[in-house]
């Protein structure tokens, strides 16, 4: 039986605390022991962990501090394998591979496309350096796209051999459950058409490209509402934007939900329109729940999903606000995400990962 330590700041709040959570709850408790080890004892997910998984908040409050404590955790559970899916946390447990015992395998689970993320980084020469030398002391880097991979070996120099591609699980049964028998969040409008954006109010996420093409909708006469799901530094900037550009009237900042599916369920369109991803889980979701997606054209695994789903024609070089928007998505286009991405599928994949290609002994 493997023993796997998964080591996060904290369990809740975004996509890379969302997948390690679900390959926690799914996978295989018979052939893995299950540990995880938290900075802070806090998160939307952790009320959804199995009753039986042992967890360790460290007695430190930030990361940076983690070191020692962190070290001493390892040792006393002594597991085979590693995994972080956190960038400041893989840097840490990098920076301490020398102290960690020699049998446990490291694995980093990347967030973002690294040529990207690169780019909009202030200080780019120390996370260039951390692409190339710390990241490097893992024994495998896992990738959530193919377009990631291919990045890593043509921006960086990793030979293949090194990265591993699994794409993120989609709990389809659990945003059924929390997604039906709700009760619109919406106003009762008939008139308005509801559309939904989801993510951090951050750089990344470019949420001024979505306020600035309101002001094209708001030519154009459409009755429409965007109701933005995150939270994040840029919330007051972008709320300020909104109201310079005379279209706050049209967008509504309503914070992080813990059912942000009631709204992909009830929405009238899904908008992502980020300057790059890594593969964004939200689009996923969003697909699940039958909400039509539109997304801009930008670097990342969001095409991948779009290709898979047979969607592509929703990739947009901008956002113009045309009437097809609105148009419902076939099953069709749901079944080949949820099929593709299915929990169960991914989940499988995982587990042949953390015997297979850490210890190239095929055990399934």
């Amino acid at each position: 039986m493997r023993k796997i330590a998964f080591i996060m700041p904290k369990l809740g709040g975004g996509g890379a605390e969302r997948v390690v959570s679900t390959i926690i709850r799914h996978i295989d408790k018979s052939k893995f022991t299950v540990h995880l080890i938290l900075v802070q004892e806090q998160g939307d997910y952790l009320q959804n962990l199995p009753k039986d998984i042992k967890v360790t908040v460290l007695p430190i409050s930030k990361v940076r501090y983690a070191a020692p404590s962190l070290i001493k955790e390892i040792r006393k559970i002594q597991p085979d394998i590693i995994f972080s899916s956190i960038r400041g946390m893989s840097i840490l447990i990098g920076l301490i591979k020398p102290l960690i015992p020699k049998k446990t395998k490291i694995v980093f689970r990347e967030m973002n496309t690294p040529s990207e993320s690169l780019k909009y980084t202030r200080n780019r020469w120390l996370l260039k350096l951390v692409y190339k030398s710390i990241y490097k002391r893992a024994d495998k880097i896992l990738c959530q796209s193919h377009y990631m991979k291919g990045d890593f070996v043509n921006t960086f120099g990793y030979k293949e051999e090194k990265l591993v591609q699994i794409y993120n699980p989609v709990d389809v049964n659990f945003i059924s459950k929390m997604a039906k028998n709700t009760t619109s969040p919406f106003p009762k409008d008939q008139f308005t058409r509801n559309v939904v954006s989801i993510g951090r109010l951050s750089n990344q996420k470019w949420y001024e490209q979505l306020i600035e093409s309101l002001v094209i909708a708001k030519k154009k006469g459409l009755a429409v509402k965007v109701w933005v799901l995150g939270e994040g530094p840029l919330k007051n900037e972008l709320i300020s934007y909104a109201s310079k550009l005379s279209v706050n009237d049209l967008i509504e900042f309503v914070g992080r939900k813990q059912n942000p599916y009631i709204w992909m369920h009830h929405a009238d369109l899904f908008i992502l329109h980020s300057r790059y991803e890594g593969l964004p889980n939200v689009l996923l979701e969003a697909i699940c729940c039958g909400c039509p997606p539109i997304v801009t054209n930008h670097p990342g695994g969001t095409r991948e999903i779009m290709d898979i789903a047979g969607l592509n024609d929703r990739i947009k070089p901008e956002l113009t606000w045309d009437e097809e928007w609105f148009e419902s998505i076939n099953g069709e286009n749901i079944n080949q995400v949820k099929k593709t991405f299915d929990v169960g599928k991914i989940i499988k994949e995982y587990e042949h990962f953390f015997y297979y290609e850490l210890y190239r002994k095929e055990v399934f």
